[in-house]
């Protein structure tokens, strides 16, 4: 239930979504004067929230808003007993045998892979489920088998393949730590995700180290309105209600500095 009403929320938060309704109830479907004059201001209304969330200063004070919480407690010194990725990084679905594809979050994958490379980390956890489809990999199958076509031993990569959301991200997590015996670790994800994802873990009682990646406040400053800006901006607003909502329903819990 939880799943669906977040995803019901998704698509109430889309600035796509209101600069539609706005034009919609711009249609005069009267021909009275005042309700020509409505129509307009329903136009100018929509044009406008259309205009303003493709801008790139938008999107990139969005970013900003979300990703000053975004903590490195990483410790260069320490071997972690288990690196923590989390899927959405994942451009769609794929068969299981194909070549994966990514979008901006594919950092997550990349540094998790330097970090294992390295030796800093004995073992993954890579989180992340699909929609059921037959024949096509999950997130956290398809992070394993990218990480082991770049040469990481797939014994050291543990799939945990049922996650749906964060908050399940840190419950099914939570349950391979204590299985394996984990004690020190390392969150990462992107670093306008990070508040809440660490918030989670905190909340099912997993203590992590973090290193938020794919920072992208800055990065697209165009004066022109863009589509990407459009939906970078929708991503930023859903994550700032996910925090709100997460903590009103007691799946994230605030972590003591």
């Amino acid at each position: 239930m939880f799943f669906f009403l977040s995803k019901l929320l998704d698509v109430l938060v889309s600035p796509l979504l209101w600069g539609i309704v706005l034009l919609a109830f711009a249609v005069p479907w009267r021909r009275s004067k005042p309700a020509r004059r409505g129509a307009r201001l329903f136009a100018g209304a929509g044009i406008a929230v259309l205009t303003i969330f493709s801008l790139g200063s938008v999107e990139s004070a969005l970013f900003v808003s979300l990703e000053r919480s975004a903590v490195t407690s990483h410790r260069p010194s320490v071997t972690y007993d288990a690196v923590i990725v989390l899927g959405g990084a994942v451009q769609g679905g794929r068969n299981a045998t194909a070549p994966g594809s990514y979008n901006d979050a594919v950092d997550r994958l990349v540094v998790a892979f330097e970090i294992l490379q390295s030796g800093r980390a004995k073992q993954a956890i890579l989180t992340g489920g699909g929609f059921g489809e037959a024949g096509v990999a999950t997130d956290g199958e398809t992070m394993r088998d990218q990480l082991v076509s770049w040469g990481i031993d797939e014994r050291r990569l543990l799939v945990e393949p049922r996650a749906m959301n964060t908050r399940q991200n840190a419950v099914y997590t939570r349950t391979m730590v204590e299985q394996h015996g984990f004690r020190s670790l390392l969150l990462i994800t992107s670093a306008f995700h990070m508040l809440r994802s660490r918030e989670c873990f905190h909340a099912v009682g997993l203590q992590v180290d973090t290193l938020p990646t794919d920072f992208r406040a800055g990065r697209g400053l165009a004066l022109m309105p863009r589509a990407m800006h459009l939906g970078n901006s929708e991503l930023a607003i859903r994550e700032m209600l996910g925090r709100v909502v997460y903590r009103t329903v007691g799946y994230a819990e605030p972590v003591p500095l």
